[in-house]
């Protein structure tokens, strides 16, 4: 008779035991899992697992389990300053040095977002950007009128040419793909002529212990389907 494991040594089989045919816990090594090899990595799509259903053996796929996990996390953190001449109703280039490129693993993932920036300006005036995946426009409100979809803003820049506005987002993108797709952000202001606008750093950017500069950041976390 053939046995899973190594023929138990410790209970001897009954005649029943031989008749019935049903390999039973009882008549198992009971190393048969921990003597085996180690998987010393996530398991694959392709890989299979046994479960019960409610007392039925099923054969499981791994690319069915673990919904909802994070597969990977890139970020930029940016550290030193970037400074663009903006005009008015109109947004930057995207902002240098402050993207982030991460490649989905597969086309059901989403990619979690992250942006937190400090802006200066030139003047007290309401600051906003946009968030784009590569040249499409994420993260943006339904545009009215005359009123554009944007991802945040207007937000004053009420300390004036000597201090910074903290501005922020998060949002679930579906990008459908798995190729390189890399994020960024435009920015842009309220005013009514050119303004320059500043990542990092104020307008007058003052010598001065008690200022100082700041670091901008963005994350993305690619979100297992």
């Amino acid at each position: 008779m053939a046995y899973i494991g190594q023929k138990p040594t410790d209970k001897p089989l009954s005649a029943s035991d031989l008749e019935d045919g049903l390999i039973t816990n009882s008549k198992l090594a009971q190393d048969i899992i921990s003597g085996e090899t180690e998987l010393a990595e996530s398991p694959a799509s392709t890989d299979e697992f046994l479960i019960s259903d409610s007392g039925v053996l099923k054969r499981l796929d791994a690319s069915l389990v673990g919904g909802g996990k994070i597969g990977q996390v890139i970020s930029t953190n940016k550290t030193d300053t970037y400074s663009a001449s903006v005009g008015t109703e109109v947004f930057s280039s995207i902002a240098t040095g402050l993207t982030v490129s991460i490649t989905p693993s597969a086309t059901s993932s989403k990619i979690l977002v992250f942006v937190n920036m400090a802006v200066g300006a030139d003047g007290e005036h309401g600051l906003r950007f946009q968030l784009f995946r590569d040249t499409t426009q994420i993260d943006l409100g339904t545009a009215a009128s005359n009123r554009p979809g944007i991802s945040k803003g207007p937000i004053q820049n009420g300390g004036g040419v000597g201090y910074l506005s903290m501005m922020s987002t998060n949002v679930l993108d579906s990008p459908n793909s798995t190729s390189a797709l890399t994020y960024g952000v435009k920015l842009g202001h309220t005013s009514g002529s050119s303004k320059t606008l500043y990542l990092n750093r104020s307008q007058d950017d003052p010598d001065d212990a008690s200022y100082g500069r700041n670091a901008s950041t963005i994350t993305v976390m690619e979100v297992l389907a």
